[in-house]
């Protein structure tokens, strides 16, 4: 009985208290404050994804140019060369023509129209297409055949403010007269407005075949001129005769 009356006074005073009756060891007490869980650990962050790779674009393709020139010695040209730039996540392309003034010295002598065929190359890449090039370097050699001409070219080409070089090759089938070597010391290419990209195909198929057609031609050269002296001696000797009569 006592201890039931004690048991009372404890609930009757508990009530007063602020705290909460709770479960205790060994039954309910009121003085026992409830444990307090721990606080919670604050939510890691998820990680910042990188940021994407900024487009970079390279440099190549084949082009076809028409350059009449007249030189000799100190020969300014200023052939339109087209470059394809592919971005390297998308494979998109772009195909942009440049306008080059080139100046050129060296023993050579032209007259001639030149039809150009080129082929771009470029080992690194460009964080857009540049709005000008500027010509490091270039050699050219000119050979004659009968009315016509072969003309090898190679040109290194960097845009300001850059280290990425483009290397430019030229076969040029010209029509006209021509001899000589010449190198390239100085000159310049200003963007211009894109063009269509299935031009760059079509300028692909015409530097194989004139490749080939120049290979054909500076091996077969001697016996070419051989036979185009001998045609203008036949035809010299009716006209002589003709003469004398």
């Amino acid at each position: 009985a006592m201890m039931q009356r004690v048991e009372r006074v404890m609930q009757r005073t508990a009530r007063r208290l602020p705290h909460a009756r709770v479960l205790c060891a060994g039954g309910f007490r009121p003085f026992c404050s409830p444990a307090e869980p721990p606080p919670a650990a604050p939510a890691e962050p998820p990680p910042a994804s990188p940021p994407p790779p900024a487009a970079s674009f390279t440099c190549g393709g084949f082009f076809f140019a028409v350059d009449p020139n007249i030189g000799l010695w100190n020969d300014r040209v200023n052939p339109n060369w087209r470059f394809t730039f592919t971005n390297t996540q998308t494979k998109d392309k772009e195909r942009i023509p440049y306008a080059f003034s080139i100046q050129n010295r060296g023993p050579h002598a032209e007259l001639a129209l030149r039809l150009q065929f080129g082929f771009v190359s470029c080992d690194g890449v460009f964080a857009a297409a540049p709005q000008t090039f500027n010509v490091e370097s270039g050699v050219e050699a000119t050979l004659p055949l009968p009315l016509q001409t072969i003309r090898l070219c190679h040109t290194t080409l960097k845009a300001p403010d850059t280290t990425t070089p483009v290397t430019v090759y030229c076969v040029d089938c010209a029509i006209g007269l021509g001899l000589g070597f010449q190198k390239a010391v100085s000159g310049a290419g200003v963007k211009g407005v894109p063009e269509l990209t299935w031009k760059n195909e079509l300028a692909m198929v015409g530097f194989v075949v004139a490749a080939l057609w120049s290979a054909y031609s500076l091996v077969t050269l001697p016996n070419t001129w051989s036979e185009f002296l001998q045609d203008l001696e036949a035809w010299d000797l009716p006209l002589c005769n003709a003469t004398l009569a």
